[in-house]
């Protein structure tokens, strides 16, 4: 099955679709009906990796807070394809899994780790699912236009059994003669 930072990826993988093609900049919104609005950010992208935010956001006050704010660095290397948990962040607290480049707090990031597993699960049930709005609506176009041929399909084969006469042998035979 993998470590947890392969599981992440897949995790992260089936809730973005095209996750290595994300640029900087990138940016999109999932709605689930009942829970809050998921937000990604695409911060930073080389060549290996690419650095996403995942928040819920709420308003308080006129006030847009994060609840929760994870920073997320995913790998991109062929055959290495892994992510992990760097920052977290709520109303009440801030995490940071390496607080300088030479150090490592490994409890928060065994932490971390663990609550991004669980929040991607959640919003996999929720039916969450970041995918590109350009996506999106092409899809939607697609099926729409596929339901319209069908109809109109359907409708015409309708209309030319309405107008066709009915047939019978009797008709038949007087058109041999």
């Amino acid at each position: 099955m993998g470590d947890v930072y392969d599981r992440l990826y897949r995790q992260l993988e089936e809730l973005i679709p095209g996750l290595r093609d994300l640029k900087p900049g990138d940016y999109r919104k999932s709605g689930a009906p009942g829970f809050m609005d998921l937000h990604l950010d695409v911060l930073t992208r080389t060549k290996e990796e690419l650095r996403i935010a995942l928040a819920h956001n709420y308003q308080q006050n006129g006030d847009t807070i994060a609840d929760p704010d994870m920073e997320i660095r995913v790998y991109l290397i062929p055959g290495w394809e892994k992510a992990e948990a760097l920052t977290y962040q709520d109303a009440r607290r801030y995490d940071e899994v390496y607080p300088n480049p030479n150090l490592v707090n490994l409890r928060v990031k065994k932490s971390l780790n663990d609550f991004l597993t669980q929040w991607l699960k959640n919003l996999k049930d929720q039916g969450h699912r970041l995918e590109d709005e350009d996506d999106v609506k092409a899809q939607e176009a697609e099926r729409k236009a596929h339901e319209e041929a069908v109809l109109y399909h359907f409708g015409e084969g309708r209309l030319e059994a309405e107008n066709e006469e009915p047939t019978t042998e009797d008709d038949e035979d007087e058109g041999e003669e």
